[in-house]
């Protein structure tokens, strides 16, 4: 006769049964709850933090559920934040959650990754959150590991007043490589911010994106990197092409893959460009 055997399952690590109760302990805002289950845990090892999985969870449900006193709570017994959390609290405009992450350690002007700006370039989308940030410390210049600021994104998503507002807070035209990124900008005013960066001087007219930095331009080299007209002819803004040839820009100036503006309007698709730099190209030759 035969026998069915039933293996037992393995142990699951230490405490995770308990850590979606946990959760809904966060989310419906019990602190007591949440402290006694977490003195719990730690009562007889304080070690066992490190072995209680999906514990990383746990910030973000005080975040999204609004829930201020059990996010102080969680951070000064040694929750980890990271930048998922940071965000999340910014999009959501959670400007108390955000004043605890800043009093727990998060430094405003971190960069979101190496290739991303800090946080302020996320909640330029809204002039007020962008101003509490400011009044916070950010700083509308800090770059990434590329010459790449919430200024640059701004000249892309942000409004007209936000963009004034980072330049009253320290913003400037020589970080960032704002005529680049404007020549990307979809909005009906997109004119105007170019014009109000130009008229502080705005640097890199006929220059590649990054060729003032080697050790960035280098590693990027194979993206086609361009200048301002030939980032225009690549993303259709004829009005901006326009007005950066009545501004200097040079149509000869091959990006990085060796293809002039008009060729990156032709590639594109982009035919109104592509008749813009013929006709400039042709009454430049008669002259």
């Amino acid at each position: 006769m035969s026998h069915n055997i039933i293996q037992a399952a393995a142990p699951l690590p230490f405490a995770n049964p308990n850590i979606d109760a946990f959760r809904r302990e966060i989310r419906a805002g019990n602190l007591p709850g949440v402290q006694n289950t977490f003195s719990e845990w730690l009562e007889d090892d304080p070690s066992n933090i490190s072995k209680i999985g999906r514990l990383y969870l746990c910030i973000g449900d005080a975040i999204e559920c609004s829930q201020h006193e059990i996010l102080t709570y969680l951070l000064s017994e040694g929750f980890p934040l990271d930048m998922f959390d940071i965000r999340l609290a910014t999009r959501r405009k959670e400007r108390c959650a955000l004043e605890i992450l800043i009093a727990h350690g998060w430094n405003i002007n971190k960069p979101r990754t190496n290739r991303d700006p800090p946080l302020l370039s996320q909640a330029i989308k809204d002039e007020k959150l962008a101003s509490w940030f400011l009044d916070h410390g950010a700083n509308p210049n800090a770059e990434c590991d590329f010459d790449f600021t919430p200024l640059s994104a701004a000249m892309v998503s942000a409004s007209f007043a936000t963009i004034k507002l980072l330049f009253d807070r320290g913003g400037s035209v020589k970080h960032g490589q704002l005529l680049h990124y404007v020549a990307r900008r979809s909005g009906p005013d997109r004119i105007k911010i170019l014009d109000f960066i130009l008229s502080k001087g705005a640097p890199g007219m006929n220059r590649l994106l990054h060729q003032h930095r080697p050790a960035d331009y280098l590693p990027l080299e194979y993206a086609g990197l361009s200048t301002p007209l030939g980032m225009a002819a690549r993303e259709g803004t004829l009005d901006i092409a326009r007005y950066l040839l009545k501004s200097g820009a040079d149509p000869t100036i091959k990006n990085s893959l060796g293809y002039l503006p008009i060729e990156t309007a032709e590639y594109y698709n982009n035919h109104d460009i592509v008749t813009l730099l013929s006709e400039f190209g042709a009454a430049s030759s008669n002259h």
